[in-house]
């Protein structure tokens, strides 16, 4: 979690601040598939996160005794339930990159490009 502290304004200024806390991970999907998305060590389907498509929303640790890491999967639309597909390698989202993961095989494979980038400066 970050936060950041301000000034108030209007008549209340001199006695208000105003505190802002944000999370430190925010997830964004741009794919046209729900993505499921788990921490290294966790339970699947109790633990993991679903985001739907173009969706975005702030992630947090499921545990810290487990490394910091995630995985994630496509799910894509099938009949007569939705098929996933197989997991993604693991991959830290503590450090600024970009890279490319396969999603799938079948019939062609697929790759989704994750990108970690900063947003704006924190306070820890």
């Amino acid at each position: 979690v970050s936060y950041h502290i301000a000034k108030g304004f209007g008549a209340w200024s001199a006695r208000t601040s105003l505190l802002t806390i944000r999370p430190r991970y925010c997830l964004s999907n741009r794919t046209p598939f729900e993505m499921e998305v788990m921490q290294e060590g966790t339970r699947e389907g109790v633990d993991s996160f679903r985001l739907g498509p173009d969706r975005s929303a702030p992630f947090y640790w499921v545990t810290d005794q487990r490394r910091q890491v995630l995985r994630f999967r496509c799910i894509r639309p099938g009949k007569p339930q939705p098929r996933p597909d197989p997991w993604s390698t693991y991959f830290d989202i503590g450090r600024v990159s970009e890279r490319f993961l396969r999603l799938s095989t079948q019939p062609q494979p697929a790759y989704a490009k994750i990108e970690i980038r900063t947003r704006e400066g924190s306070n820890f």
